[in-house]
């Protein structure tokens, strides 16, 4: 839990490789908002502004969890993070 005492908040960030950037989809955001990041371990860092961009969402509180789709990694793989 953060420190504020303030319960965490899930979003989920659907991940899938197009050529050298990961695509990656927030489907609770409206209209499912995107965004992109070179790297797998970019993509909290990254959902985590986009979701306190849009929502006013302090960072601290944002949890994100990970689905990789595609290729080899297709419903294989789901991580979570704080």
């Amino acid at each position: 839990m953060p420190a504020d005492g303030m319960a965490p908040v899930t979003y989920t960030a659907v991940c899938e490789r197009a050529g050298a950037w990961w695509e990656i989809t927030v489907p609770e955001l409206p209209s499912g908002r995107a965004t992109q990041a070179r790297k797998l371990s970019d993509v909290d860092a990254t959902v985590k502004d986009l979701v306190a961009l849009m929502t006013g969402t302090d960072p601290a509180r944002i949890e994100v969890r990970k689905q990789i789709r595609g290729s080899a990694h297709d419903g294989a793989h789901a991580t979570r993070s704080a």
